[in-house]
């Protein structure tokens, strides 16, 4: 028979089952969950093979849910045994990940409810541990990152970790089995990075505060040494790997990508678990009036909550944990100064910069405060249950704080995670690929970002890359411009596009019909001219795909025995007919993109008679690259040097601002991006403040300009064009050429809101128009260059127009200034490598652009002055400074943007006699009409291919179709960049076949077995103390 309490402890549970089961009611349903990381293949058929492979060819070179056998090895068996549908794995992934996150906060709960106390009420106890385990499971913060699965399970990872290290340290039971069952718990869910963190910080707040203890014992400090070798030894199933595959986000980190990740945490957000940067602060909020007003209090309840437990309780290390731990928790997870420093340096001048990106979201530290606001509302509950005058106000604050959290749970849920039904298209595409048995790429366009059967936008080619049944390219930035270059309705024309995708594997394009965020007119062009390619065949189509199979196709790998070596960057696509380039059999080599050593006769095409492009690769270790050294990306604003990449690798920066200044240039960065800066000077004192010029808008009645705001209010006829603009009056420069713009904007991102200062000569010439942005905080705080020829300028805000929906907006200390005494070029200093000593010649990769001006480099004590502007082309050239140094190992290089737009890809201080073969024409050969050789790929494994070549007379290239990564070995030779994407390797004693493999794999089989000898001396460790105690 079950006794009273017995029976109310199950009842108690009763809430939280029934929250997974509304959860179930919300996410299985006719269709699949379709939200950006969540998204799953519509076939799950290999889907094991991500978790114990380094490389997934779906995701590419990703962390996502690598290697993390034995939590995934439980769904995915949970998945099968259940003979489920696909479109019901995602749901039964997140439906366990709440499952398992709230067992894990109620039993650590419960736990330390114990440990505090051994006189608790315990029906009370459960109580509070399911109203604030549901908390758990459904703040802010939990239900911003179902999307990421709560950062990978780090939910179900804390509660244990802080339970157990807490009865280990501060209690009387506690002892070294404690460790050892944490032990084989965090080699269950750790296995990810971020998860690492969490746990480190946990164990090093615990460690602290009981070093401050009077009663430490040094036995335990031993132990603990113990805990992290077995903890190590354990989680090298995952951590081997991670280490080797150095794998990073499809970006380089950037403290404006930071900014922007961070632009909501401020610390009030912070507190109220309100920092994450998808989601707006005005969004967790609904209603009006004295609701709105409720809910604004309400945010803070959890905070007050938790101060309540610390002033009502007696256990004073347990809160003394809390209060650290919570403390450490908002500096991590808000930007403040302190916060800004911590990570500014950890991401970027630090030993661990290499890893630097795991710190770019700080607020993934508000777990920390969301399990302590959880720990806060239980442990009130309990201390105050006995109270009733306290108790019932306590609870019924936690049931209205619940019901908010849940309000904003479900209005998630209903929004992001909605099964939907994916077009029957999609899956006869797939039923037509699978047929094909022969290994190949596929590419789809375009990007997908806004679906027509999809009720909120995607990432780009996030769900084709998810739910295609042959490895689409579109994984990788750089893969993504390519793409996007051949098949732009200015280039496409002109590209043998079957010649070209073949360079990358490319055996199937496929068109896609249902991105809203496409004209139809523009799709249906682009048909239009897929049709009239010569290697591409239509094979299938209907209202939303059209399918096209490259004729040109000759597999995976392909041998070379010849390369044509362009400077032309992209426009060498262009040329590949007329240079009678087959790229079955000849390799094509970007100067500015080249491989190190992959040796081929060679013939060449060079643009404009620029050989210092072909010559200068002989003095690879003499160049320096500026942008390695810049921390900040391009993002518009004229305000410092700022880096990019021109293969697009920084979210498509170079696509954005350099082409939206009609600067279009088609070359490469030599993988190493380049650093630009526009229209714009530094202040030398920014507390002063220039003279202000007097604007007017005077003949637009809805816009006023008083006391330094300016307010615009909404007017219908003002959204009829697709921009809504409102402009100054012209006004007198006063013979000034630097002005300064400050102002604070409200205007949503989502309109895309830009500024511009046009500039006008004497007779109302249009003479520059300079592009202004915002900051992550709103804010245009800058200082604009004007032409010398300047007189007038005037000011404009542009807006994206909303018939539906007008707006208004407003822009705070609002001011035009006169900054002529206070301003100076903006300057970026760095140190180039040289071998040359004395009389060294400097050579600059610069950019000749429509929008250039005049640029300053200054080499150690030399100085001198290029210009830059070129009508005629974009293009960035080796150009040889008019300056002569002596250099001590290093030279300090000093750039000045003087005037106009200026970007540098590198620097290099060459001797003299290296300096004159610059100029010298590279011998060429002819490209021979040789006929491919054959060649066969089969796949063994993600991980490993075989390459059958039937050449063994002569050395040649192998490529390799996979996006470019050293992880690639050939008999252990790392791979080069071939054809400026992909993996190549020069075999130089011919053999029948050859083995390929992704490198960090072995280390994965290295680890499991040093995770499994970590798991038995684990095992071994508590059956002795199981031993020891029954002994005693």
């Amino acid at each position: 028979m079950f006794t009273k309490r017995t029976l109310f402890s199950l009842l108690t549970f009763v809430p939280v089952l029934l929250f997974l089961v509304y959860v179930g009611f919300r996410l299985f349903g006719h269709g699949y969950l379709i939200f950006t990381d969540i998204t799953e293949p519509t076939d799950l058929a290999n889907l094991y093979q991500r978790y114990i492979y380094t490389f997934s060819n779906d995701i590419g070179e990703s962390l996502a849910e690598k290697q993390r056998i034995p939590l995934f090895a439980f769904i995915y068996g949970t998945f099968n045994i259940l003979h489920l549908t696909s479109s019901a794995y995602v749901p039964l992934k997140i439906i366990i990940l709440l499952a398992i996150a709230a067992i894990s906060y109620i039993w650590a709960f419960i736990s330390l409810a114990k440990s505090n106390s051994k006189e608790q009420n315990m029906n009370v106890v459960f109580l509070a541990a399911v109203i604030s385990g549901i908390y758990y499971i459904a703040n802010y913060w939990a239900t911003n990152r179902i999307v990421h699965f709560h950062l990978f399970f780090s939910t179900a990872t804390i509660p244990i970790a802080f339970a157990l290290m807490y009865k280990y340290f501060f209690t009387e039971t506690g002892d070294f089995k404690h460790l050892l069952y944490l032990t084989l718990t965090l080699a269950m869910f750790t296995a990810t990075p971020h998860t690492v963190l969490f746990e480190m910080l946990i164990i090093a707040v615990m460690t602290t505060v009981y070093l401050a203890s009077p009663n430490r014992a040094a036995r335990k400090l031993f132990e603990l040494g113990g805990f992290a070798i077995l903890y190590i030894a354990t989680n090298m199933y995952w951590l081997l790997p991670f280490l080797a595959i150095k794998s990073n986000p499809d970006a380089i980190p950037s403290v404006d990508i930071v900014a922007t990740l961070n632009k909501n945490n401020q610390l009030i957000n912070a507190i109220r678990l309100m920092g994450y940067w998808l989601v707006e602060t005005k969004d967790y909020f609904y209603g009006n009036g004295i609701v709105n007003i409720v809910q604004a209090i309400m945010a803070f309840v959890p905070f007050l909550l938790l101060l309540g437990y610390f002033i009502a309780t007696r256990t004073r290390k347990l809160t003394a944990i809390m209060a650290v731990l919570f403390v450490v928790g908002v500096v991590l997870a808000s930007a403040t100064p302190l916060s800004n420093v911590i990570y500014t340096y950890l991401m970027f001048y630090s030993p661990l910069k290499s890893v630097g990106w795991i710190f770019r979201e700080y607020e993934k530290f508000g777990i920390f405060i969301a399990f302590l606001y959880s720990l806060g509302l239980g442990l009130l509950i309990t201390e105050t249950f006995h109270k009733r005058k306290i108790a019932v106000p306590v609870m019924i604050v936690g049931f209205v704080l619940l019901g908010m959290q849940l309000f904003y749970f479900d209005k998630i849920v209903k929004t992001l995670y909605a099964p939907v039904n994916i077009p029957d298209s999609y899956f006869s595409t797939n039923q037509l690929l699978s047929e094909d048995k022969s290994e190949a790429n596929i590419a789809w366009y375009p990007n997908g970002t806004q679906p027509n059967w999809l009720n909120h936008k995607e990432v780009r080619y996030y769900f084709t890359n998810m739910v295609s049944k042959k490895p689409s390219i579109t994984t990788r930035s750089d893969l993504m411009y390519l793409l996007e270059y051949i098949l732009d309705r200015e280039n496409v024309d002109d590209v043998n596009v079957g010649k070209a995708l073949n360079i990358v594997g490319v055996k199937y394009l496929i068109i896609r019909t249902d991105d809203k965020s496409v004209p139809a007119e523009e799709i249906q062009t682009l048909n239009q001219s897929l049709q009239e390619q010569p290697d591409l065949e239509t094979v299938a189509s209907d209202k939303i795909l059209t399918i096209y199979r490259n004729k040109f196709f000759s597999g995976l790998a392909k041998i070379y025995t010849q390369k044509l070596v362009s400077n032309a960057g992209m426009s060498t696509f262009k040329k590949l007919d007329d240079l009678n380039i087959n790229t079955n059999n000849t390799m094509v080599e970007f100067t500015d993109s080249p491989s190190d050593d992959l040796e081929l006769p060679e013939t060449y095409y060079i643009e404009k008679d620029q050989v210092s492009d072909v010559n200068m690769n002989r003095y690879h270790n003499e160049i320096t690259f500026p942008a390695e050294n810049v921390p900040y990306i391009e993002n518009g604003r004229a305000d410092k040097w700022r880096k990019a990449s021109l293969k697009n690798l920084n979210h498509a920066e170079f696509t954005f601002f350099f082409k939206r200044l009609g600067i279009n240039v088609d070359q490469f960065d030599y993988n190493k991006g380049v650093v630009s800066a526009r229209e714009g000077w530094e202040a030398m004192d920014k507390n002063k403040i220039g003279t202000r010029y007097n604007l007017t808008v005077s003949h637009r009645q809805n816009v006023e300009l008083a006391d330094n705001v300016l307010v615009y209010k909404k007017l219908a006829e003002d959204n009829n064009s697709e921009w809504n603009i409102v402009q100054t009056g012209i006004v007198g420069t006063n013979k000034s050429n630097t002005i300064g713009i400050h102002f604070k904007t409200n205007i949503p991102a989502n309109l895309q809101p830009h500024y511009k200062l046009a500039s006008y000569d004497e007779r109302g010439d249009l003479q520059r128009i300079s592009f202004l942005y915002a900051d992550e905080n709103n804010t245009v705080d800058q200082i604009v260059k004007l032409p010398e020829s300047a007189a007038t300028f005037d000011f404009s805000i542009w807006a994206l127009s909303q018939k539906d929906n007008p707006y208004d907006y407003m822009l705070k200390d609002f001011r035009i200034t006169d900054e002529t005494s206070n301003a100076k070029p903006i300057s970026l200093e760095f140190e180039a490598k040289a071998s040359c000593t004395k009389d060294c010649k400097v050579v600059a990769r610069v950019l000749k652009s429509s929008r250039g001006g005049k640029l300053g480099i200054q080499v150690n004590d030399k100085y001198t002055e290029i210009l830059t502007k070129d009508e005629t082309g974009d293009t960035f050239v080796w150009l040889p400074l008019d300056i002569t140094v002596d250099v001590t190992r290093r030279a300090k290089v000093t750039l000045l943007n003087i005037d106009g737009f200026n970007s540098v890809n590198a620097i290099a201080v060459l001797s003299e006699q290296e300096f004159e073969t610059l100029s010298v024409t590279p011998t060429a050969g002819t490209v021979s009409d040789t006929q491919p050789n054959t060649v066969k790929t089969q796949q063994v494994n993600p991980t490993e291919y075989l390459v059958t070549t039937g050449i063994t007379d002569k050395p040649f290239v192998l490529s390799f179709a996979k996006p470019y990564s050293q992880g690639w070995v050939l008999n252990g030779q790392k791979a080069q960049i071939a054809n400026g994407f992909v993996n190549g390797w020069l075999i130089e004693k011919p053999v029948t076949q050859l083995k390929i493999e992704f490198e960090p794999q072995k280390y994965f089989y290295y680890g499991v077995v040093i995770s499994g000898f970590g798991v038995v001396l684990t095992l071994a460790l508590l059956l002795k103390n199981k031993l020891k105690q029954m002994a005693s």
